[in-house]
């Protein structure tokens, strides 16, 4: 198979034999990413501009704290609090103005009462939304659609990856329907009721598999069981978890 610049990260992936080679891409691309929010990005006007608008959910803070560029880190957020914080401040204010001032009548305090529930609904969804924005969550989720992209045109176009991914453990369970929505994106209908097939055998059987390894996992603990030998049982934990999860428990 030609190794092709943009095929080369699938290939990779696949020779992992990870649960799913998507997550393996997912966990790279989140340390690139790091590096290149707290790089020499954090200068670049337009990087910059997308950040402030945006900013970054709280998973990605928090990752991006831990990286250990405070300095980068606090130019990005001052000036995404200073993007952020009039339309912040604003919705507090109108949250706070519905309390009223009436204290009187049982009708008025039971307006005012509905009136600063429906202010605290409208506060929590944009402050949901303020949260759930993150340009890192928005570039991640841009270069996994394309992996997804290549993974089934190799498929369809290369005889040697056809077989190498239908050998393979699939995807893990997030995953999944991103591969089955790019395969219904650009397959015919023929070659696309092939691919569902297989893709989703391939997801039962390693659903199946991973719940007997579990299962041995915690039978080794039985002291019956000591002499016997882990077999592939041993990581199976981590494993689940990332088939379940989409994500690498290292």
């Amino acid at each position: 198979m030609k190794k092709q610049l943009e095929t080369l990260p699938i290939l990779e992936a696949y020779e992992q034999a990870s649960e799913c080679p998507l997550c393996y891409l997912r966990n790279k691309l989140e340390k690139n990413f790091t590096d290149f929010f707290l790089g020499a990005s954090v200068m670049e006007p337009i990087v910059r501009a997308k950040v402030n608008e945006k900013g970054f959910c709280p998973g990605h803070f928090t990752r991006l704290f831990k990286h250990g560029n405070k300095h980068g880190l606090a130019l990005m957020v001052h000036t995404h609090l200073l993007e952020s914080n009039p339309k912040l401040l604003k919705a507090l204010e109108a949250v706070k103005s519905t309390a009223g001032t009436k204290q009187s009548l049982i009708n008025d305090l039971l307006a005012s009462k509905r009136d600063v529930v429906e202010g605290i609904k409208t506060l929590t969804r944009q402050l949901e939304k303020h949260t759930s924005n993150c340009v890192f969550c928005d570039k991640l989720s841009n270069t996994l659609e394309r992996y997804a992209f290549t993974i089934v045109y190799l498929w369809r176009k290369e005889a040697g990856f056809k077989e190498t991914f239908g050998t393979s453990k699939g995807f893990c369970l997030p995953h999944l329907p991103l591969v089955l929505d790019m395969a219904a994106r650009i397959l015919s209908p023929a070659r696309l009721k092939e691919f569902m097939e297989i893709t989703v055998n391939l997801c039962s059987e390693s659903l199946k598999r991973l719940e007997g390894e579990v299962l041995w996992f915690t039978q080794k603990f039985d002291y019956r069981n000591n002499d016997k030998p882990w077999e592939t049982s041993k990581d199976s934990v981590p494993r689940a978890l990332q088939k379940l999860n989409g994500r690498i428990f290292e």
